[in-house]
């Protein structure tokens, strides 16, 4: 069995924000509802929210993407403010499921908001580190090499 790249997981990450992304911008209410609102609260405006919610999912993804061949100042950038993102809607959506007394946001949106949180976090404490990103074979993978 191979071990996936601690450095792969923020790519999927960010291919899963433009899912989300085109599901709240083309579905709202389906996004909603990922988040335990329920489609009959649904007014024009959180419509509009969920679109802008949306741009900001898909701008965090194309950040994630194009700072893959960044230098690692750069990039570790990028992973932190996902990071910080991440780890704002974790506590968002505590709060919200606090405030109406739902368990779905804390079934399925808390525990991807962390877990986005500390995909990112972990790899740009690695920049640097992982010798599929820096192109040097060091560690594990330099042994790989020369066994």
């Amino acid at each position: 069995m191979t071990r996936r790249p601690l450095t792969l997981l923020p790519r999927q990450v960010a291919y899963a924000r433009f899912v989300y992304a085109a599901l709240s911008l083309f579905t709202p209410r389906l996004a909603a509802s990922t988040l335990g609102v329920a489609t009959s609260e649904m007014t024009p405006a959180a419509v509009t929210w969920a679109a802008v919610f949306a741009s900001r999912e898909a701008a965090l993804g194309a950040l994630s993407l194009t700072s893959e061949g960044s230098e690692p100042t750069a990039r570790r950038k990028a992973l932190y403010l996902n990071v910080a993102v991440d780890a704002i809607d974790a506590l968002s959506l505590l709060a919200l499921a606090r405030r109406h007394r739902q368990t779905r946001p804390l079934i399925v949106a808390v525990p991807a908001a962390l877990t986005s949180t500390i995909i990112h976090l972990q790899a740009a404490q690695r920049i640097g580190q992982d010798p599929l990103e820096t192109g040097r074979r060091t560690g594990w993978a330099a042994e790989l090499a020369d066994g």
